[in-house]
């Protein structure tokens, strides 16, 4: 939490919180760059050049803005003449800096082997755009020259992708890197292949940008260009997955801490799944999911029986239902109570175990069934709820509930798994097996519909030619084959996609689920794998220590209960505050708010979406006046958010035992 206070003293170290703020950074790094090459101090041109990048890319949120509302706002701020002496500046410095990032071009250097020391941090000033963000975007880089990758790293780059075909050099390259700090998100890989699976998973401020460095300074030939676009498509590709997912994790947040806490009572008395990991080893499984292919093959999941362990996606429920299908087990991640429809009228007698991630919403816990377990359905959204029950689980399942499925049951050691029903693909009017829409969210049907209306984004189809589908279809999609890539290789496992209409999803055996069933789940292939000899109350047995729980329980209100007085002193400061003095204790209580929601990660998740609207928005003056009235509406969040949270865990009883 970083509240500026004063109109004087800017902080570059931390991100723009509005336009205007962005605006006369921008144009104060200009200016700076500017002034220092007149004095022929070529390091400082270059630093604040670096910088002005960060503040360039900032300008990214606003492209689908409403432009008559964010200029309303910045009325409203009385900022006209601030931001019209900032414009002003970069348009005149501006030209100067487009000439100074673009000098490698005017020599007659041709090959990166022709280089001298000099040239290295040139080359970085014209391949870097000038709206880069060192953290977040990603370069990849094909280039052995280990003196390219150093610069990037000294100038501030994060992100890296070193693409070494010889796995011992690779191996001693990736040895070599991690001997040096900030290097986590630098990775050597020998094949291409692998950089969607890594970009997709970097859903926390996910690339915006990417630059692919090849073993040559200039394409030369055909063959060159082709390459390059091979590797841009691959980058793309992994970039739309980690956006894809980024918005999903964005939309749920916050609802995720309150059914966290909603459903923690009942947590504490069911156990993790992963007492199951290892446990099944050699069975055979079927995944269920809603696709409208499984109308082809619904019949012959009733002469199933126990060769396989049946798991059904929730959104499946409605279809197996109608024609009397129950599953040994139903999987349900998602966060939105209002598909609790899907549940209704479902037998759950007949369902030996239901699995729950934690953070769905509560009306699930609810049901009454043979045995609940419960998953952390992302475990960097959900180590808060790890601290309170003492179970630590850091599985990343996916962000698809067939997903989830897929990795659980490997997980457990199954050794064949068929994927029905998982068509990543749709028509117009068919979305689902017997188009079983009822319950599903508006926003769901509305994206069917224009990704329909729209026919630009389209697989592999399963019997050739190419089906439609639409973004988060195609995340799954890289998530599975991704997936076939790992299992096969480390722990042999078959995989095979007997959906028999929808998307070919590579490194799957494609055949009929009457296939499936007669030649992969016959008596001598699954021999005593049968679910029916799976003893499950015994092997769910990793149930949270309730001493623990509620001790953390108490930990963390008496946490809350300091938040709350903290943030009611400041905000005693910045309401109706005429001045503002430098010494004042505002800053102390700042650092010390700050500090107690950086090591809570229950608290910054719950705060980070209430404190960036606050303090992004774009009527607050540009002066003394607006920096405070800033800070109060960032501390009347804070203070929102914790009487919310204090409600909740006020409402928790963890019986002693």
């Amino acid at each position: 939490m970083n509240i500026q206070t004063n109109t004087i003293k800017t902080d570059y170290g931390s991100k723009p919180t509005n336009f205007v703020e962005a605006t006369v950074r921008l144009a104060e790094c200009y200016m700076n760059a500017v002034q220092a090459a007149i004095k022929e101090d070529d390091e400082k041109v270059r630093y604040w050049v670096d910088l002005s990048r960060s503040l360039k890319s900032f300008y990214q949120r606003y492209e689908l803005v409403d432009k008559k509302s964010l200029i309303a706002d910045l009325e409203k701020s009385g900022a006209r003449e601030t931001l019209a002496q900032a414009l002003a500046t970069l348009k005149q410095a501006e030209p100067f800096i487009h000439t100074w990032a673009n000098r490698f071009r005017a020599l007659s250097v041709k090959r990166f082997e022709d280089f001298e020391s000099v040239h290295w941090d040139m080359f970085v000033d014209q391949v870097v755009p000038l709206t880069w963000d060192w953290e977040s975007d990603l370069f990849v880089i094909e280039n052995r020259d280990i003196r390219l990758l150093e610069t990037l790293l000294e100038r501030g780059q994060k992100r890296c992708i070193i693409i070494e075909p010889n796995k011992r050099k690779a191996k001693s390259l990736y040895k070599k890197l991690r001997e040096r700090e900030g290097t986590n998100t630098v990775h050597v890989i020998t094949n291409k292949e692998d950089i969607t699976g890594i970009i997709g998973v970097w859903v926390n401020n996910p690339p915006k940008l990417s630059r692919v460095i090849s073993s040559k300074l200039y394409v030369e030939n055909d063959k060159d260009n082709e390459q390059l676009k091979t590797v841009e498509e691959i980058i793309r590709e992994g970039m739309v997955n980690a956006r894809t997912f980024d918005a999903t994790i964005r939309s749920h947040d916050f609802t995720w801490v309150e059914n966290g806490l909603a459903n923690l009572q009942e947590l504490a008395g069911h156990s993790h799944v992963r007492g199951l990991n290892n446990k099944l080893k050699g069975y055979s499984a079927i995944i269920v999911s809603p696709g409208p292919s499984l109308e082809k093959n619904i019949e012959l999941l009733k002469t199933v029986g126990d060769k396989a362990i049946i798991i059904a996606a929730s959104h499946s429920l409605r279809f197996l239902k109608k024609h009397g299908v129950a599953p040994h087990i139903i999987l349900h991640v998602d966060p939105n109570a209002e598909i609790k429809e899907y549940f209704e009228g479902f037998d759950l007698d007949k369902v030996d175990l239901l699995i729950l991630s934690a953070t769905t919403g509560p009306y699930f816990y609810t049901l009454k069934s043979k045995r609940k377990a419960f998953l952390y359905g992302n475990a960097y959204f959900d180590n808060w709820l790890m601290e309170f029950l003492g179970i630590e689980h850091y599985d990343m399942y996916g962000s698809s509930v067939s997903v989830a499925a897929l990795r659980l049951l490997t997980s457990w050691g199954c050794k064949r798994v068929a994927l029905v029903g998982q068509d990543l693909s749709f028509s117009k009017g068919r979305h689902y097996a017997g188009n079983t829409e009822h319950g599903t969210p508006d926003s769901v049907i509305r994206g069917f519909k224009k990704a329909v209306d729209a026919g630009d984004l389209k697989l592999p189809g399963y019997y050739g030619g190419e089906v439609i589908t639409k973004n988060d279809y195609r995340l799954y999609h890289t998530q599975f084959q991704e997936l076939a890539k790992q299992l096969t290789k480390r722990n042999k496992v078959e995989l095979f996609n007997c959906t028999e209409g929808g998307a070919y999803i590579e490194g799957y055996k494609h055949i009929h689920l009457s296939e499936f069933i007669s030649g992969h789940l016959s008596a001598n292939k699954i021999k005593d794998k049968t679910w029916n000899r799976v003893n499950l109350d015994k092997l769910l047995n990793d149930r949270p220590i309730k001493s623990k729980v509620r001790g953390n329980i108490i930990k963390n209100k008496r946490l809350l209960t300091e938040v709350e007085k903290l943030v009611n002193s400041a905000l005693k400061k910045t309401s109706g505050a005429k001045g503002f003095d430098e010494d004042s204790t505002l800053i102390s209580l700042q650092k010390k708010i700050s500090r107690k929601i950086k090591k809570s990660m229950f608290l910054k998740i719950a705060m980070q979406d209430e404190l960036e609207i606050a303090a992004s928005r774009e009527s607050y003056e540009n002066n003394e006046k607006g920096y405070l009235k800033k800070g109060n509406d960032m501390y009347v969040a804070c203070l929102r958010v914790v009487k919310r949270l204090k409600k909740g865990l006020a409402s928790i009883r963890i019986e002693k035992i």
